[in-house]
């Protein structure tokens, strides 16, 4: 990818909006436009880039993480009632979504589990 493109990338990726890198690069916002919704190259630069992006922020939402359950776990347990009910609320909360997630996965699992299917002279039979 040529320099220009690779510089509007690395600010459009910080930036509030495709304008603003743009006036910070001085790249047209035709151009920059032309670049996110139809130049194959960028767009797959783009997406690694905020994959990129996105792993190393779901990794220190990891490492925080059995703090933030050590801290919801000392609530539950507070001798002050009303925090004791609303961290217990929202570990049942936290529970339940964690269930819908976990059924909505096996049910996507199913669907995109290819299908069976024979063949019986010139006719396929899906099952």
């Amino acid at each position: 990818m040529k320099t220009r493109k690779e510089s509007f990338l690395t600010v459009l990726l910080t930036a509030k909006s495709i304008r603003e890198a743009c006036e910070i690069t001085k790249v047209p916002e035709a151009t920059a436009y032309l670049w996110v919704n139809r130049d194959p190259e960028f767009k797959a630069a783009m997406s690694e880039r905020l994959e990129a992006a996105a792993a190393v922020s779901f990794g220190k939402l990891k490492a925080i993480a059995e703090a933030a359950t050590s801290t919801l776990e000392s609530c539950v347990h507070s001798e002050n009632q009303e925090l004791a009910f609303r961290a217990a609320s929202k570990v049942l909360d936290l529970i339940c979504r964690f269930k819908e997630l976990y059924e909505f996965d096996a049910r996507l699992a199913a669907l995109e589990k290819p299908s069976q299917s024979i063949k019986i002279g010139d006719k396929t039979i899906f099952f």
